[in-house]
């Protein structure tokens, strides 16, 4: 048996945001506020500055008749705020955040005076969101770091949000109608609207990965907002790293092993269970030109082998031969089609077990490899034009059990996939930006038995299949394990006949 599946979805954007106020949400984030008088009222005409400390990039505005003044779509990380006024004091304001998927709210106060009064934006205790009805759980690069991810599987962050549980299921939406995205890019595998990258394989394997260090920050809104639309639940926004002025890297290798660990109290005696992961990588971003041009490139590999002991009842030659006994008994020609079936479908290792129930037990590796690539290019190109453009490409191997206890029928699926994107941020003016984004979302899946060589019909058993892609048909012997692709149930084994 065989299926294959290919999704590939194109997106493109051409975004103008007049400002302020801004309503809709940016893929990245923003600094939004006001500046106002000792008195309370507000102060058109004000010169707000910004300056984001790991790229140099700088941005600068005039606050409306209301005061306001709002900067969209900036990269996540560190800024500086510059506020004055003619006639009133100069208020320098260090590190404020700007994480992804939200926008930072900045109310400015001035005094009469000439001085320079520097502040430290603080981001100790909860922020009140006032402009949105929805939950923004941000995770920032420092606690993706620290965070034990099992398998460095990045959407094991849902399970952080309140509201959240195991399988990914937000506020009791479908666990499959989270919204994935990647720097604004569509990450959702159409098939099964589940997220394209970091999809799993067979059982519960993921294909693929995205490198945990090459992420910046993770948002998971709580609810799908109409500026995104697609999915009702919550929405998934990921914010991939880029170069700075400072070079910065990292270099890892995790490894696990059995022996390290205590026995599976499940595995029959003297069968112990393999379990080894070897997961490496490393990632390196910096300047190309300074405050102008920047590179980041990240890489992740796993190896993975998991063992297992599953015990299933096999026909074997001992059962049947017992079969022709009871044949020849009742006078009953023994069929040579059946023959050909149990000698050539069936594999060679159950030949020579005995004639008992729960005579097998399988041994075979799940295995797993893939390598993950990240890349991307960031260009200041001009104080008001900002473009950047990324690719996560990613390959993976896995076979593993799925039904069938023989390795020939385990289920085997490569899987490839890629995620582009290519963004350019315009500042025509200073209340109108225009951003145009094109993204590109390709997944592609095949799922077939381990070993795919078995001819059916020139065995005799005429399927009126005609493709010469034949393949194992899905085999069922009354009491026993059958044969084929994920065909076999998963639960205790029945009692074989004449016991």
């Amino acid at each position: 048996m065989f299926s294959n599946r290919m999704v590939l979805s194109l997106g493109a954007g051409l975004l103008l945001l007049c400002v302020p106020p801004l309503r809709g949400q940016a893929f990245r984030g923003g600094i939004s506020g006001s500046v106002h008088d000792a008195s309370g009222g507000a102060m058109p005409g004000a010169t707000v500055k910004i300056e984001h400390a790991a790229t140099g990039l700088r941005r600068s505005m005039i606050t409306s008749a209301r005061g306001d003044f709002v900067f969209p779509d900036l990269p996540t990380g560190s800024y500086t705020v510059w506020v004055s006024h003619p006639g009133f004091e100069t208020k320098q304001i260090r590190n404020l955040a700007v994480e992804v998927g939200t926008i930072t709210s900045l109310p400015v106060t001035l005094n009469v005076g000439q001085q320079i009064q520097t502040l430290e934006a603080s981001a100790t205790g909860a922020r009140l969101e006032t402009r949105e009805a929805s939950l923004n759980a941000v995770v920032n690069t420092r606690a993706i770091q620290d965070i034990p991810l099992n398998g460095r599987d990045y959407t094991q962050l849902l399970t952080l949000t309140p509201g959240s549980n195991r399988a990914l299921s937000q506020n009791g939406s479908r666990s499959n109608q989270n919204n994935w995205m990647l720097d604004g890019v569509d990450n959702n595998d159409l098939w099964d609207n589940s997220q394209a990258t970091n999809q799993s394989a067979t059982s519960m394997m993921p294909a693929v990965l995205l490198p945990i260090d090459a992420i910046e920050e993770s948002n998971q809104q709580s609810v799908g907002g109409a500026d995104f639309g697609r999915n009702p639940g919550s929405q998934v926004n990921v914010a991939i790293k880029s170069g700075t002025n400072r070079l910065h890297g990292s270099l890892y290798y995790f490894h696990r092993n059995e022996a390290l660990a205590a026995d599976n109290p499940f595995s029959p005696p003297g069968t112990p269970s393999k379990l080894r992961n070897h997961n490496f990588g490393g990632s390196v971003g910096g300047p190309m030109i300074k405050d102008k041009a920047f590179l980041f490139l990240s890489y992740e590999g796993q190896r993975f082998v998991a063992g297992q002991s599953s015990v299933a009842t096999v026909p074997s030659d001992a059962w049947v031969a017992k079969g022709q006994v009871v044949l020849a008994k009742y006078n009953v020609p023994v069929n040579p089609v059946m023959t050909n079936l149990l000698a050539n479908l069936w594999p060679n290792s159950i030949r020579n077990t005995p004639g008992h129930s729960l005579n097998f037990v399988s041994g075979d590796n799940n295995e797993l490899r893939n390598n993950n690539f990240v890349g991307r290019i960031d260009l200041n190109l001009t104080p008001r034009n900002r473009f950047f453009i990324r690719s996560i490409m990613t390959t993976g191997e896995a076979t593993a059990y799925s039904g069938s206890v023989y390795r020939d029928y385990f289920q085997a699926v490569p899987t490839r996939q890629e995620n582009w994107a290519a963004v350019m941020t315009s500042s025509l003016t200073p209340r109108l930006v225009n951003q145009v984004l094109v993204g590109v979302n390709y997944l592609q899946q095949s799922f077939d038995d381990a070993n795919h060589s078995a001819d059916p019909p020139a065995l005799g058993l005429n399927t009126g299949v005609t493709s010469f892609n034949f393949g194992t048909p899905s085999m069922e012997l009354a009491g026993f394990r059958g044969g084929g692709w994920a065909n076999s149930p998963t639960s205790a084994e029945p009692t074989p006949p004449g016991r």
